[in-house]
């Protein structure tokens, strides 16, 4: 019972009918299909835009981001990463991952060093579950849901500890301005910032102001993948 209430049984469509059983399968389908395909990017304005960034990794800093892991560096991060974490399409979770670390640490190293020296992850490795989870009670739409992907535990232990390497060069990467998702910044460093701008407009101008807040819609979901590889080249090769 508990499984069922979980499942999402229909949504209403964009010509305001309902989708329900094989129908909604497919519609849900075509939904994220359409989220995630690759829209064309503006190159010129890409080239303007990296006119502007700096070459901030130094050669040094990139040989120690790429540089070959071990199973000591290795079990570390898995070691940070927690038991109850919901696992991919492969179903092994954390816990068996570090239960059975003795048997699979030389190949899960093998398999880093082979991703940190430029070879891709294959496909069965870096595939996810899609989880829709529910923005309010009364999520009638897809809009309504927030794709969560479940992914492989392999492939997050490799993005973990190249992270983990990347967190120290993050505050001499990104500008004071960014100040969510960086250690040591606070997001209400800016909600702080703002209220003072509003502040001193107020005071310095009688007549009217306008102050505008831009939201990107699903911003993480439908940026551009050569968009993303552009920036990284001065940064990270």
């Amino acid at each position: 019972m508990k499984q069922h209430s979980l499942g999402i049984h229909k949504l209403i469509k964009p010509d305001g009918t309902w989708s329900e059983g094989v129908e909604l399968d497919q519609f849900l389908v075509s939904h994220f299909c359409n989220l995630y395909k690759d829209r064309p990017i503006n190159n010129s304005a890409v080239d303007s835009i990296l006119s502007h960034s700096p070459h901030s990794i130094s050669p040094a800093q990139n040989a120690s981001l790429t540089r070959p892991t071990d199973a000591l560096e290795l079990f570390g991060v898995l070691s940070a990463m927690a038991d109850s974490s919901a696992p991919g399409p492969d179903g092994f979770t954390v816990k068996f991952f570090k239960q059975c670390w003795l048997l699979l640490a030389q190949d899960l190293v093998d398999a880093c060093n082979d991703f940190l020296s430029g070879t891709a992850i294959p496909k069965a490795l870096g595939a996810a579950w899609l989880c829709l989870i529910p923005k309010s009670p009364a999520a009638s739409s897809p809009n309504d849901f927030r794709p969560i992907a479940l992914c492989n535990v392999g492939s997050k232990l490799f993005t973990k500890l190249l992270f983990s390497r990347l967190a120290p060069l993050l505050p001499g990467l990104i500008s004071a301005e960014q100040s969510a998702f960086v250690k040591g910044r606070n997001i209400t460093d800016n909600l702080l910032l703002v209220q003072e701008m509003l502040t001193r407009i107020n005071r310095r101008r009688k007549d009217r102001n306008l102050l505008l807040k831009i939201d990107f819609k699903s911003a993480f979901d439908s940026v551009n993948w050569d968009f993303l590889r552009c920036p990284s080249g001065p940064w990270l090769q």
